[in-house]
């Protein structure tokens, strides 16, 4: 570039430009379990004014985010989130700002995600043959409640050929319906739900169907039939020494009783000796 002063002598100047690369951030994500502290550092590169210290969007170092959880940064850069006692999930996260040496501003996201804990435990059941039963795998933890238990396959109802058909309710319980025939412990199936991460985590039912018990038979009712005897087979000779009496009761009463029991004995003999008298006369 030429110019000429206002004495006519010509002046010249020259620009030569410098191109330098932009100075660039990179976004930043963490993981780390429910309730606990995590920790990340956005990378900046380029021309990073190391004399400015590094701020959240606002220009401030502490921010609470309702429903997550709060954060800092120090003055290296390096954040510290620490989550809310329930949160869990991916949160929104936030902006870090700092400045280059001319004066730009460079920004770079960071974002932590909190991994909730879940158990299972399967289910089985026992049930007679022909007769529905159920079961209930039991998810506990940071369930998402929110999406309803299917089969592994989507749906909410499953026949397995030979043994039966399985029905899961909107709250997990599965209804098992043995076909006529079956009897045996069934192949089961596999009940799906999601944690509060997305993530599909995954229960067991497993049946297992018995015989009916054998029905009780009535007993076969027999007759009785006492066979003729001959009186002298139904004669019972009765003896009783002096003074060996019962230990129960007094001597006369056991006189007396004595006395009643020889009479009927001799009745008995009696009339058996009657009819066999009454038996050899009709011959």
């Amino acid at each position: 570039m030429k110019r000429v002063d206002k004495n006519g002598t010509p002046v010249t100047a020259s620009y030569r430009p410098t191109v330098v690369d932009p100075s660039t951030g990179h976004d930043t994500a963490s993981t780390g379990a429910k309730g606990q502290p995590q920790v990340a550092i956005p990378v900046f590169e380029g021309h990073i004014d190391s004399t400015v210290p590094p701020t959240f969007e606002d220009g401030s170092t502490t921010m609470v985010v309702p429903g997550e959880g709060s954060y800092t940064i120090d003055k290296d850069g390096k954040i510290t989130f620490t989550p809310e006692p329930d949160f869990v999930g991916t949160a929104k996260g936030l902006v870090v700002k700092r400045l280059d040496m001319y004066g730009n501003v460079v920004i770079a996201h960071y974002t932590p995600t909190v991994l909730g804990q879940t158990q299972v435990s399967d289910a089985t059941s026992e049930g007679l043959k022909g007769q529905t039963q159920t079961g209930k795998p039991n998810f506990t933890g940071d369930v998402d409640l929110t999406v309803p238990p299917t089969f592994e396959d989507g749906t909410t109802e499953k026949v397995v050929p030979g043994e039966g058909t399985y029905v899961i309710s909107p709250d997990g319980t599965v209804t098992f319906t043995p076909e006529a025939d079956f009897v045996g412990q069934a192949k089961g199936v596999k009940v799906i739900r999601k944690d509060r991460n997305g993530n599909i985590i995954s229960g067991f039912y497993t049946p297992t169907v018995v015989e009916l018990p054998e029905q009780v038979k009535p007993s076969d009712k027999k007759e009785l039939s006492v066979p003729d005897s001959k009186p002298d087979q139904l004669t019972q000779n009765i003896s009783v020494e002096k003074n060996q009496l019962p230990n129960t009761g007094s001597q006369e009463d056991g006189l007396k009783n004595l006395g009643i029991l020889t009479a009927l004995a001799g009745a008995m003999t009696l009339g058996l000796l009657g009819k066999k008298k009454r038996n050899d006369e009709s011959d």
